[in-house]
């Protein structure tokens, strides 16, 4: 960042940012100097805490933590030596004034940070997750030193067949074992491959089948209501582009559904016979929605296109009867492919319609739900045996340590100790990268901000950028993100801020990609899949250099001399790597 920070379009965000008597949940785009802000937002916090190690910061990199340490020590460092008279930048005035009331906070409060930087809490979340669990090593289930790492699979495997001997036992689980090797006519191998899968993304279902559930039923139960709630949402998203087009289309689906029915055909669009509006949302109407998704796209579920003609099957006869009756039909025909084309152009309408007809059936389909009410009877006692399986290896992966850290805590309802003198411990918590966060990790700041109250002065801080979600493969969930500025967590209420301005790039580069890569993602956020809408940014620096962005062509060709047919796109580094070093920050 430069003196340029006073002109920035989003100097008042920032500044608000920095509002430490509120929470706030910060969308951060590449290159918007979001460590400084993290780094000025902590030391405002320590300049009002009475012990350092109220202000907690979690990262998700040992880089992220070392970074954000080594920048707010050497603020501290650089402010007890620096003239203030000589700072001519508003940007350098603004560290200086906080950390200078650090350095005072320090004085008073005998801290000695700059001696003992270790009592700043600045950790990775799996550091964390790692302090919580052991603190309560019985209850956590977490007894001891454990190796921590990502090739556990001999654990998996362990835990499956200790699992699957349990068919030649007298149990209630055998039964539902057994069935589960029917449903894989006895494969071994298939059935491991399964249960490896789900129990690598066990974070995503744990809670609510296995903590929660109190029975199979139970927990098919909230499967289904949430198939349903997925299906009307997607119903809606589809109801909502459709209401443009409401009125050119409605009388061209009566006239279609009346000729189905005519024709005798048992297709369900004849069910739209006598409708004066679109139909019904609910998922009850799933039926009608699927017709209509019929009737709008190809059926190449590879290759997901409108329709460019309508013919008989789809309520539109070729030209029969009368002149006026051939006109009707010229008429209705050319006005469905006009339609058609002017839908063509909408993208998100394509991918909503495409995404019902891909959607389970919640009242068909007996046999998968009959192998899902297995699976959640057979889950409870697999993550039993992945328990013993962790502790007879000497090593669990990152999935059981945040759990283990979430037992540590107890419920929001029934607290641990733990869980009590932490509350008492920590008055703020600032998340780095929060598009990575997975469900075990949103609970666990759940539990820890269990009971705050706003008029306690006690605050949550997230940051994050949703275009970069890149964990998940750690069972991250960007949906999560998005969720939590519309909606707060528990009783804690977000503040969500977005950040535009860019400090790294030329402008030549910043506006080609908001260009192209707003064109790559959807037009509206979505919780449930985690679709996330393009955020533009604002180049801080000029356009500085001449074509910025310049483009190659491969063609492919079968013989393989050549790279797939691709468009690469080539940053000129070393212009860019001139601009870094003018302006590092």
């Amino acid at each position: 960042m430069t003196e340029k920070l006073t002109r920035v379009v989003d100097f008042d965000a920032r500044q608000a940012a920095l509002d430490i008597g509120r929470s706030i949940a910060v969308q951060a785009p590449a290159g918007s100097g979001k460590t400084e802000l993290l780094s000025l937002r902590f030391l405002k916090l320590l300049a009002i805490c009475q012990q350092p190690e109220e202000v907690l910061a979690i990262t998700f990199t040992k880089k992220a933590a070392n970074e954000m340490a080594e920048r707010i020590l050497s603020t501290l460092e650089w402010a007890s030596t620096v003239d203030a008279d000589s700072l001519d930048i508003q940007l350098d005035k603004d560290r200086y004034s906080v950390a200078k009331s650090v350095l005072a906070q320090d004085k008073v409060k005998s801290w000695s940070l700059l001696q003992s930087p270790s009592r700043l809490r600045i950790q990775t979340i799996d550091s964390f997750c790692n302090f919580l669990a052991t603190r309560l090593p019985i209850l956590s289930s977490f007894g001891g030193s454990l190796k921590i790492g990502e090739q556990v699979d001999d654990c998996y495997r362990l835990a499956i067949q200790n699992c699957l001997k349990l068919l030649d036992e007298d149990q209630v689980i055998s039964s539902s074992i057994a069935k589960l090797m029917l449903h894989f006519d006895n494969d071994g191998e298939k059935i491991e491959s399964l249960l490896i899968s789900l129990l690598k993304q066990r974070e995503q279902w744990i809670g609510d089948i296995v903590d929660l559930a109190n029975s199979p039923e139970q927990a098919l139960g909230y499967l289904t209501e949430n198939l349903l709630e997925l299906i009307e949402e997607s119903i809606n998203e589809v109801a909502e582009f459709l209401q443009l087009y409401e009125s050119r289309l409605m009388p061209l689906l009566r006239y279609a559904s009346n000729n189905l029915i005519k024709q005798g055909s048992e297709s369900d669009l004849a069910l739209l016979n006598g409708f004066d509006e679109l139909p019904a949302t609910d998922h009850g109407s799933l039926t009608i929605w699927l017709a209509l998704s019929k009737l709008f796209l190809t059926q190449d579920l590879n290759n997901i296109a409108f329709r460019k003609v309508v013919d008989k099957n789809t309520g539109f006869p070729a030209q029969t009867g009368s002149k006026q009756e051939k006109q009707q039909c010229s008429d209705n025909k050319n006005s469905m492919k006009a339609l058609l084309k002017e839908m063509a152009d909408e993208e998100d309408l394509l991918r909503a319609f495409d995404y019902i007809r891909r959607l389970p059936s919640p009242d068909e389909d007996a046999l998968s739900w009959s192998f899902l009410e297995t699976l959640t009877a057979i889950l409870p006692t697999l993550m039993a045996q992945l328990d013993l399986a962790f502790a007879s290896n000497n090593k669990v992966d990152y999935p059981q340590l945040s759990l283990a850290a979430l037992r540590a805590l107890g419920s929001e309802h029934s607290p641990t100790d733990l869980a009590l003198c932490l509350d008492y411990q920590i008055k703020h918590i600032l998340v780095d990268e929060f598009q990575d966060t997975s469900s075990s990790q949103l609970d666990l700041l759940r539990k820890l901000t269990a009971g705050w109250e706003p008029e306690d002065g006690i605050t949550l801080f997230v940051v994050g950028d949703a275009m970069q979600s890149c964990y998940g493969f750690r069972n991250a969930n960007v949906g999560l993100f998005i969720k939590l500025r519309e909606s707060g967590i528990g009783d804690t209420k977000m503040n969500a801020i977005d950040l535009v301005a860019n400090f790294r790039s030329d402008s030549g580069v910043v506006d080609w990609v908001n260009t192209v890569f707003s064109k790559s993602f959807p037009a509206k956020n979505d919780i449930s899949r985690g679709a996330v809408a393009y955020s533009p940014a604002a180049a801080v620096h000029p356009h500085d250099i001449a074509n910025a962005v310049s483009t190659r062509i491969y063609q492919y060709q079968e013989d393989g001399k050549n790279i797939a047919c691709i468009e690469e796109a080539a940053f000129i580094a070393d212009e860019i790597v001139r601009l870094r070093k003018q302006n590092p920050s």
